[in-house]
């Protein structure tokens, strides 16, 4: 069995890698990571070919025709799939449009952290000593949030001002 090109380990911090919807109990199988793109996907096809396949027909599948070192495999009436070596992969992504990867705010990183914490009920106590009292629901506690990322919950001395 041949390995594909690893997608998350080459493209994981420029584009966002999902899992195929048919990758049930596949999680570390690398045939089944898949880059979201505007205009469809692009997916390994083997050890040194991507595959792109447009959820569109026409002016997309027209300008992947265009691109030197892309063939065609499959052409329909909703679009088509295609492959190419990396060489070319500038070029289909500038057509195909990669997603980004989700990048989260510090606010909401904070909070994220602050929920891990407040799920302990014995760190309940630490939490509140440093950002005051809560609620328990971080939707609503978005003051907590913001003092933590910004640290301004503390004085010049040191103490807590909340």
């Amino acid at each position: 069995m041949t390995i594909p090109i690893d997608l998350e380990k080459e493209f994981g911090r420029r584009w966002r890698i999902e899992l195929d919807e048919a990758a049930v109990g596949r999680r570390g199988d690398p045939w089944m990571s898949l880059i979201p793109c505007r205009y469809g996907h692009l997916y390994p096809a083997g050890p040194d070919l991507i595959g792109a396949a447009t959820d569109h027909a026409g002016a997309i599948v027209r300008k992947l025709r265009e691109i030197p070192g892309v063939t065609i495999v499959a052409d329909g009436e909703d679009g088509c799939n295609a492959v190419f070596s990396r060489a070319a992969l500038q070029y289909v992504a500038r057509v195909m449009k990669p997603r980004s990867p989700r990048k989260l705010s510090e606010a909401h990183a904070a909070a994220l952290a602050l929920g891990r914490l407040v799920k302990k009920s014995h760190c309940q106590s630490e939490i509140e000593a440093a950002v005051g009292p809560t609620s328990g629901n971080l939707a609503t506690d978005t003051h907590v949030a913001e003092r933590l990322s910004t640290g301004s919950n503390f004085s010049s001395n040191g103490r807590n001002v909340i």
